[in-house]
């Protein structure tokens, strides 16, 4: 904790005077993940830290819970990240773990929406809806076409010159959680640059 103060301390001196910390385990030969699912994990966390970083994007985000989403899918979606650890009577979280789980985790082994109950066609059109409002930002370049999740590996960029690296991390966060692909495992268990979107998708 004394590490991160430090690191939080460094970032806030630097020009732009904030950041976002993320953080992921290692891949490999005796590790409990593979090179695929760390990748998984680094776009999942680096959606956080543009939620955290960029203003544009968080209002866009906040919007999209708030327009597109109806009150049941909203409750839907706090069951499942409830059962998975995350304290529902902290909004913005909700609306944060929404984004990276729904648009940025193409993995049913991490995410997998039959679990929330809403209908697959549904998802769907949220997640179209979703990716055409997205503001222009270096996260829209790197999300992948909802209708291609889960069918081919997420293709991430060579870190690119302006990337936040450094910054702040929510403690009321937890890292994904792999799944299982099993019936069991289920039932326990992507508007405007302005940041505002209308009507149901």
């Amino acid at each position: 904790e004394q590490a991160l103060r430090k690191l939080v301390a460094r970032a806030s001196a630097e020009p732009w005077g904030f950041g976002a910390v993320i953080s992921l385990p290692r891949a490999g030969p005796g590790e409990a993940i593979d090179l695929r699912e760390r990748a998984i994990i680094l776009h999942h966390e680096l959606s956080h830290g543009e939620y955290f970083t960029n203003a544009i994007y968080r209002r866009f985000v906040a919007s999209v819970w708030q327009n597109v989403f109806t009150e049941d899918e909203r409750a839907r979606f706090r069951t499942y990240l409830t059962k998975d650890g995350y304290d529902p009577a902290l909004e913005d979280l909700m609306i944060n773990e929404m984004q990276a789980y729904l648009m940025h985790t193409p993995d049913r082994r991490f995410f997998d929406e039959a679990a929330l109950g809403i209908p697959p066609d549904r998802i769907a059109a949220i997640r179209a809806a979703f990716l055409a409002a997205m503001p222009s930002c270096w996260l829209r370049d790197v999300t992948p076409d909802p209708s291609l999740v889960q069918e081919r590996p997420v293709a991430l960029p060579r870190r690119r010159q302006g990337w936040v690296s450094m910054t702040i991390a929510s403690t009321a966060r937890l890292p994904p959680r792999r799944r299982k692909l099993s019936a069991a495992a289920r039932k326990s268990r992507r508007y405007a640059s302005t940041g505002s979107v209308s009507g149901r998708a």
